[in-house]
């Protein structure tokens, strides 16, 4: 008969094996789009020296083995830290520069609408931003269309998706 009491089923099991495993996984994952990042992003992040050092030696090193070395002792080095305020810095970093492909591509759409349709979408862009300015788009408009026809340069093309990118800015209405 066994005693109930060598039963603790109230204290909490430690982490398995498997989850220590997909835990060093994902900081070793995170030290690796860290090394890839550019050093402006970078300066973005709290890292810590020790780490820093070991991220920018991670780029001069060319051999594959040697990085998959540096890159453990990466992993080795975010297991030592608290790694939370480093995943949350380059989570912002990333969700901005979402943003801002998701802006730029924004910007393409109305320019390459305006473009196509003419007027009807200049209409539609002014029904949902009415601080443009209704003849300064169909002036780049004009100028669009005599440039296609000469074959020039798109110059006003250009000069129309700047002028959008201004309108279109968060914080520009």
């Amino acid at each position: 008969m066994q005693n109930d009491d060598q039963f603790e089923y109230d204290e909490p099991q430690g982490k398995s094996k498997s989850q220590l495993k997909r835990e060093m996984t994902a900081l070793q994952s995170l030290g690796t789009q860290l090394v890839r990042l550019s050093n402006k992003e970078l300066s973005h992040i709290p890292l810590p020296e020790k780490l820093a050092e070991a991220i920018k030696l991670a780029r001069t090193i060319n051999s594959n083995s040697g990085l998959r070395r540096q890159m453990q002792y990466i992993g080795r080095l975010m297991r030592e830290i608290d790694a939370d305020p480093i995943q949350h810095a380059y989570d912002l970093l990333i969700s901005g520069k979402q943003a801002s492909t998701q802006q730029f591509h924004n910007v393409e759409v109305w320019r390459d609408n305006i473009i196509a349709n003419g007027e009807s979408a200049i209409e539609t862009f002014l029904a949902d931003h009415p601080n443009a300015e209704r003849q300064r788009l169909r002036q780049l408009l004009l100028n669009i269309k005599k440039e296609q026809d000469k074959n020039q340069p798109p110059k006003s093309a250009r000069l129309l998706y700047r002028y959008l990118r201004e309108l279109l800015e968060p914080g520009a209405e």
